[in-house]
């Protein structure tokens, strides 16, 4: 981890952040075109406070023409007193859109305001640590083996799925503490080790049932024999 005063900043082995978004959306709006064609477009709706370019600009004017009683209140400098201040660009021309988990477009300024965000508050995301996980991974598979080799398939399917939805609700429950735990591997475990279970099965009784048609195909017709098996 990174020291940064008055708290630590955590980072993952590849010296990267997991940032925790505070929000933002993405709606659709509908734009007609000059010759009176229409076309659905995405629209970032930021979480943080956006004042446009032009509006500072139009500030900066007023100034300059001695018209300061004129400038809004909330483009007056004290406004951005004692505040952080973040210059950036919202347009998709300049290609500095990100998708983040709450919008599939968001400007790269937004996603630095989050990492400011949780430096501030101290809200970080961690991983789930590795001995933690690998102990999570092996119990799993060894319920999801003893569920598919004790019950049919029928009642260690419903055990199989009972477990994903576990693993998911953990995953969920940990977040708002801080905690990131990826899904993809436990379902691939339970999944994994359920059809290996089965597949297991499959095949030692089908082997026994070849020996016991060895052992009295001798002594029995084939009908009764089917019958016994």
């Amino acid at each position: 981890a990174n020291y940064l005063a008055p708290g630590v900043l955590p980072l993952t082995e590849k010296g990267e952040l997991l940032i925790r978004y505070q929000g933002g959306r993405t709606t659709l709006d509908t734009v007609v075109s000059a010759d009176g064609t229409t076309e659905v477009v995405p629209r970032y709706m930021p979480f943080y406070r956006y004042i446009p370019y032009r509006y500072l600009l139009g500030a900066l004017q007023l100034q300059a023409e001695g018209r300061d009683s004129e400038i809004p209140p909330a483009l007056r400098p004290e406004a951005f007193e004692d505040k952080i201040v973040l210059v950036g660009s919202t347009a998709a021309g300049l290609l500095d859109l990100r998708a983040t988990p709450f919008a599939s477009i968001t400007p790269g300024v937004e996603i630095h305001a989050n990492v400011i965000d949780n430096i501030l508050a101290g809200r970080y995301l961690r991983p789930v640590p590795w001995n933690v996980w690998v102990v999570s991974l092996l119990l799993i598979s060894v319920l999801t083996g003893l569920a598919a080799g004790r019950f049919g398939w029928g009642l260690g399917l419903a055990w199989t799925l009972l477990l994903v939805g576990a693993v998911e609700w953990i995953s969920w429950s940990i977040y708002p503490i801080g905690f990131v735990a990826p899904l993809v591997p436990p379902f691939f475990a339970i999944f994994g080790t359920y059809l290996f279970i089965l597949l297991f099965k499959y095949a030692t009784e089908e082997a026994e049932k070849g020996r016991v048609r060895k052992a009295f195909g001798h002594y029995l017709s084939a009908s009764v024999l089917e019958e016994v098996l």
